[in-house]
């Protein structure tokens, strides 16, 4: 998994904005655009766009956008990508945009693929976290995942290990 917010930001205390109309739905080729934009806003090393649409093509992907209603206009604002491959539900990616962290997306994502994960039969969910990505570990941790392993310089653009999470389903 590449990582749950694009910079390591932390608040303390609630968030005092508005609740957001967000809703979730299926990620299509049509979104990739603001996909990529936030996919290169979060990540040094970003998926290249035929790596999406092949996801999108997969028959065991769960692909998911987060989309806010603006002026007419559909703006996406997070998304996750995962693999629902016979009891694991792997999670391959969650980003959300910086101006909309700290409002329960990223929480939605997982509640949301959780259930879907549990729906098509699997036992356990999966993935790789940074361990310099604290605010990302503490929601994981949250929602029951504990640390299974540790994979040696898994990410390529700094050399930095992946933590590999795992919870049961």
């Amino acid at each position: 998994m590449k990582g749950l917010y694009c910079k390591e930001k932390h608040s303390s205390g609630q968030d005092s904005r508005p609740a957001l109309d967000i809703r979730h739905r299926l990620m299509r080729i049509s979104d990739l655009e603001q996909v990529m934009k936030i996919e290169r806003a979060c990540f040094p090393s970003p998926w290249a766009k035929d790596h999406f649409i092949r996801e999108l093509d997969l028959s065991y992907g769960y692909h998911r956008v987060a989309v806010m209603s603006s002026s007419g206009e559909s703006v996406i604002v997070g998304y996750m990508v995962a693999w629902l491959v016979q009891e694991e539900f792997s999670i391959m990616n969650i980003a959300v945009r910086d101006d909309f962290r700290k409002q329960g997306i990223a929480k939605k994502f997982l509640q949301k693929g959780l259930a879907f994960a549990r729906r098509g039969g699997a036992q356990t969910a999966w993935l790789e976290v940074r361990p310099s990505n604290i605010p990302a570990r503490a929601l994981y941790e949250r929602f029951g995942f504990i640390q299974a392993g540790r994979r040696k310089r898994y990410y390529q653009d700094t050399g930095e290990d992946a933590i590999v999470m795992v919870r049961a389903l």
